[in-house]
C-alpha cells in the first residue's frame, strides 16, 4: 500500500518479553538479506520496533552507495532509521507491505515481521526511482538534504545508480519481500514452540524424579 492510503489491517502489539532474536538467529536473518540483495540488486535491511537495532547484509553499501553518503553523517542515519521504524509500524498495523518516500524523498518499501499480533520490527527495502532520473528529481534530493553534512557532487553522482522501477515491479518486490517476513515469523513461531513443549517435557521428567 502506498503511503497515504490506510486501510483495516491486523493489531499490533508491542511486548518486549519477545525480540527479533528469540524467533531467529541473527546471522540466518543476515543471510535471508545477503540473498535477496543479490538476487533483486535491491538494498534491505532489518529494523527493530525502536530503530535501535538493525541488520544490514553485507553488500548493502555497495548496492545502495547514495544511502552510505546520507547514513555517513550522524543525522542522516538518524533520520533514516526514523522512516524506516515510521513505515515498519504502518505496514504492521496494515498487516500488508508499506510504500513510502523516505526523508530524502525515494521510494522505500517495508514489510512487517510479526508474532501472532506482537511487531518484532522490518523490513526495509531500497531505495528506488519511480519517475526517471532528471535535474528536478536531483534538486529535490538535494533540497531534502540540503542541512546535512554531505558530499554533494558525490550524492549526484550516486543518485544515479539508484534503480528505477515501475509502480508494478515495486508492488511485486514489496510482497517478495512480505512473503519472506511472513516465512521468518512463521519459522520463528514453530521454533517457540518446539522450545516450550521441550522445556515442559523437561519439566514433566524432573517432576516424576520428586
Amino acid at each position: 500500500m502506498y503511503e497515504g492510503h490506510r486501510g483495516m489491517g491486523a493489531e499490533m502489539s508491542n511486548q518486549q518479553n519477545i525480540n527479533i532474536q528469540e524467533i531467529i538467529d541473527p546471522k540466518k536473518l543476515k543471510k535471508l538479506l545477503n540473498s535477496f540483495v543479490l538476487a533483486t540488486g535491491l538494498g534491505a535491511i532489518f529494523i527493530s520496533t525502536d530503530g535501535e537495532y538493525t541488520i544490514v547484509p553485507d553488500d548493502y553499501e555497495g548496492i545502495c552507495p547514495f544511502c552510505k553518503i546520507v547514513r555517513g553523517d550522524a543525522e542522516g542515519i538518524q533520520r533514516c532509521s526514523l522512516s524506516m521504524t515510521k513505515a515498519g509500524k504502518l505496514a504492521a498495523q496494515l498487516g500488508e507491505p508499506y510504500i513510502s518516500r523516505c526523508h530524502a524523498g525515494l521510494i522505500e518499501f517495508s514489510a512487517p515481521i510479526m508474532f501472532k499480533d506482537i511487531y518484532l520490527g522490518s523490513i526495509s527495502c531500497g531505495p528506488v526511482l519511480m519517475w526517471d532520473w532528471d535535474e528536478i528529481a536531483v534538486q529535490e534530493f538535494l533540497k531534502q538534504t540540503e542541512d546535512l553534512q554531505l558530499n554533494r557532487e558525490a550524492l549526484v553522482v550516486a543518485s544515479r545508480q539508484i534503480k528505477v522501477l515501475s509502480g508494478r515491479n515495486v508492488q511485486a518486490a514489496a510482497e517478495l519481500l512480505f512473503i519472506m517476513a511472513n516465512s521468518i515469523a512463521e519459522s520463528g513461531m514453530i521454533t517457540l514452540q518446539q522450545r516450550k513443549e521441550l522445556n515442559e517435557l523437561l519439566l514433566h521428567i524432573l517432576i516424576l524424579k520428586i
